[in-house]
C-alpha cells in the first residue's frame, strides 16, 4: 500500500483490488474492536457493487486472514443505498451482503437493518427506514443526524455515490437547498436506469467518523481523474456532495483507477 495525499484528499493506493480488499476488511475489523470498546456498538452502512464485495468475502473469513476478530454480536448493519427490488433479487444490495458476507458469520439478525423494499410506494419504505434511523440511534427527533461509525461508499462512472444519480431531481434539490438537514432518507427515479432507488442523503454520510470510498479498476480512471482535480461540480458529480468532516475521509483505491492523477 501507498499512502498519498492528491489534491488535500487523503489516498491509500494498492496494486490490486485483492490488496485493497484486505487491507479494507482488516481496517474494517480495527475499526469495529475500537467502536465497542469505546461505545459499546459498531455501526456500518454498506455499499453495493464488485469492489465492496470482494471486501465482504474477506470479513467473511477474517481469522483464516489473520484479520482480527470481529465482534459481530455487537456489530450493527445499515445500508446507504438500495435498488427497488425484493430482496432476494441478485440485483438487491442487501442480496449481495447476505450472500458473500451475513449469511456466514455470527450476527444476529435483529442487529441487520436491510432498507425495505416491500412497499408500494417507495416514499414509504424511505420514511420507514428514517423511522428505523432514528430508533436504532435512540434519537428524540430528525434535527440530529445518526453518527455512523463507518460508511462505505463507491463512485460509479458517471460521478454517482449511493444513489446521488447526476442531474436528478433529489441533486438538484440538495444543491439548491430545496432538502432539508432534517430529511435523512430519500426515494428516486432514475430515468436512464428506469427504476427507482432509496438512497440515503449527505447530511448523515457527511456526519459518519468515518467514510471510506472503495475504488478500483480501469474503469474507473476518468471518472475518478475528473471529480478529484475538477471542479466543484455537484450536479455533474454528486459524489462532491460528500464533504470531508475532521479527517474523516479515506479512499481505498487501486493503481489501475489512479492512473490518470498525478503524485502519486
Amino acid at each position: 500500500m501507498k499512502a498519498s495525499n492528491i489534491c488535500q484528499k487523503q489516498f491509500n493506493i494498492f496494486d490490486n483490488l485483492e490488496e485493497l480488499a484486505f487491507s479494507a476488511a482488516k481496517d474494517f475489523a480495527e475499526k469495529a474492536n475500537l467502536a465497542v470498546a469505546q461505545r459499546g456498538v459498531f455501526t456500518v452502512v454498506l455499499s453495493g457493487g464488485t469492489t465492496p464485495t470482494a471486501v465482504f468475502e474477506f470479513l467473511a473469513k477474517a481469522p483464516m486472514y489473520k484479520i482480527p476478530a470481529i465482534p459481530w454480536s455487537q456489530v450493527h448493519v445499515f445500508w446507504g443505498d438500495e435498488r427497488y427490488v425484493p430482496h432476494e433479487d441478485p440485483e438487491s444490495n442487501f442480496h449481495v451482503a447476505f450472500e458473500n458476507l451475513l449469511s456466514k458469520v455470527p450476527i444476529p439478525n435483529e442487529n441487520i437493518h436491510p432498507i425495505p423494499t416491500n412497499y408500494k410506494d417507495p416514499n414509504a419504505a424511505a420514511l420507514d427506514y428514517a423511522g428505523v434511523l432514528k430508533a436504532e440511534f435512540k434519537l428524540n427527533s430528525y434535527a440530529t443526524p445518526p453518527k455512523f461509525d463507518l460508511v462505505y461508499l463507491g463512485l460509479g462512472p458517471d460521478g454517482h455515490t449511493a444513489s446521488l444519480f447526476p442531474e436528478t431531481t433529489v441533486v438538484k434539490d440538495l444543491v439548491s437547498g430545496r432538502i432539508t438537514e432534517d430529511q435523512w432518507v430519500v426515494a428516486l427515479w432514475v430515468e436512464k436506469l428506469q427504476m427507482y432507488r432509496i438512497t440515503l442523503l449527505p447530511v448523515i454520510i457527511n456526519n459518519s467518523r468515518s467514510v471510506v470510498f472503495l475504488v478500483a479498476g480501469s474503469e474507473k480512471t476518468n471518472i475518478l481523474n475528473n471529480v478529484i482535480t475538477g471542479k466543484q461540480q455537484p450536479l455533474v458529480y454528486p459524489v462532491h456532495l460528500i464533504h470531508e468532516q475532521n479527517n474523516n475521509t479515506v479512499w481505498y483505491v487501486d493503481k489501475a483507477s489512479v492512473s490518470l492523477l498525478d503524485n502519486i
